[in-house]
């Protein structure tokens, strides 16, 4: 898209130059019986997008993606249409913003691809969710269908997958958004592994019982693979489908030359991905970032396992509280399904808690907590961890993982500090923690 800055407000964001504007013309696709959807990755921060002239307001995430049903405002198929959009981004301590504010440069604008997709006119397939059920041979399908229809009509669904028998559902359709929860057999289940990443595909398709007329149809894919935390021979182990899982990995900071937060090419993803792993790791921490799906696909067909932070804000306010909640949810809906996901961690070092005496203040650790089961009641199926502290504040007993930071430059030194924090941090110890807290 051609682009350009709006001359900026004085005293307004980091950058000194918050508002930039795209414009590009496309032609309306022949997609007859399907409503048009006009799709951003994201866009960093707050987006405001017009077709043919028609405002479609204003949008706000920075992370997450951005979807409108632009049918009703284009011209007949093959005539052309134009976009604009106008991207605001103050870059305030409220936001979610990263290591955007002291460290790295900072990010703004469309930085995710943007694409248009036809989604069923009557009913379409918004969300599909997939959780394994590895001891019952099946796959838990949780299926988010919008309905434009007047009144109610049995639909029927497909679940297909190459690799196995398909299952096929009747329900009956009402108008709004529906939840619907099936269950796929995956029978002899291929798990994956690091060593052995496979992936099964599946197709989800909605029928008119009476017509047989596709509806709408969707293609996915998913891992078989569980995670847990569990006692063998003695010790406390991360388990992947029962296997004690030994963690070795690196800080991905995800900023680059090039994109700055946009990988300049798959080729460079790629690279990243299987250098980490010819180096004999097998996790990257991807740092206070929401990362661009086509990466986790890629972590997922290569091997490569994640742990997944939520931006942070840096002020712990309403704002800054509301604007967090607002990515974790949106974070873990969209990438519920990638395998190479192990583990949430929620927050990194205090940032956008309140401290009091060092480490988190009460009150703001009340808060994590709430935040902390507000993750677990979306996503039961990953390892969830509150905090990556400097401060040894981790503020809830619940935590899946219990980890530390610990910085310094001489060998020796810092086998000492180590050394303390892995002896007093043990189970049923407060060391790691908020005061009155211990170690579960």
């Amino acid at each position: 898209m051609p682009f350009c800055w709006e001359a900026p407000a004085s005293g307004i964001g980091v950058s000194g130059e918050p508002v930039g504007w795209y414009e590009r013309t496309f032609a309306t696709p022949d997609w007859p019986g399907r409503r048009v959807h006009l799709i951003f990755g994201a866009v960093d921060r707050q987006a405001r997008v017009w077709v043919n002239g028609v405002d479609f307001g204003v949008h706000d995430s920075g992370y997450l993606p951005l979807r409108l049903d632009v049918t009703d405002a284009l011209r007949p198929a093959g005539e052309e249409n134009t976009v604009r959009v106008r991207a605001f981004d103050p870059t305030l301590p409220e936001m979610p913003v990263g290591k955007q504010i002291n460290w790295y440069t900072t990010t703004s604008g469309i930085w995710q691809t943007v694409y248009l997709e036809g989604v069923g006119e009557a009913i379409a397939v918004d969300r599909v969710h997939v959780t394994p059920r590895i001891a019952e041979a099946q796959a838990e399908v949780r299926l988010t269908l919008s309905s434009r229809m007047d009144g109610l009509r049995p639909v029927r669904v497909d679940l297909r997958s190459p690799q196995g028998p398909e299952a096929s559902f009747e329900v009956t359709a009402p108008a709004g958004a529906m939840p619907l929860t099936c269950r796929l057999p995956v029978p002899e289940p291929h798990l994956w592994f690091p060593e052995d990443p496979f992936l099964y595909d599946l197709t989800v398709r909605v029928s008119d019982t009476e017509s047989g007329a596709v509806l709408d149809e969707v293609q996915t894919y998913f891992g078989m693979r569980e995670l847990s935390v569990g006692t063998q021979a003695g010790g406390q182990f991360v388990l992947l489908n029962g296997r004690p899982l030994y963690l070795c990995g690196a800080l991905n900071q995800s900023f680059h030359p090039d994109g700055i937060y946009t990988y300049p090419s798959e080729e460079a993803m790629l690279f990243d991905i299987r250098k980490g792993l010819e180096f004999g790791l097998n996790f990257f921490r991807i740092h206070i970032k929401t990362e661009e799906p086509r990466y986790l696909y890629l972590c997922d067909r290569e091997g490569m396992l994640l742990q997944c932070d939520v931006p942070n804000a840096w002020r712990g306010d309403a704002r800054g509280r509301a604007l967090w909640e607002s990515a974790m949810r949106g974070m873990i809906d969209r990438d519920y399904n990638h395998p190479s996901i192990f583990s949430w961690l929620l927050y990194n070092e205090t940032w956008g808690l309140e401290r009091e005496n060092g480490k988190a203040a009460p009150e703001s650790a009340e808060w994590g907590r709430s935040m902390f089961r507000a993750a677990k009641a979306l996503d039961g199926t990953r390892l969830i961890e509150d905090m990556s502290p400097c401060f040894l504040d981790h503020f809830t007993e619940e935590t899946d993982l219990v980890s530390w930071h610990a910085y310094g430059h001489q060998y020796e030194p810092m086998v000492g500090v180590l050394r303390e924090l892995i002896e007093k941090g043990r189970p049923g110890s407060g060391y790691h923690f908020v005061d009155g807290l211990k170690q579960g």
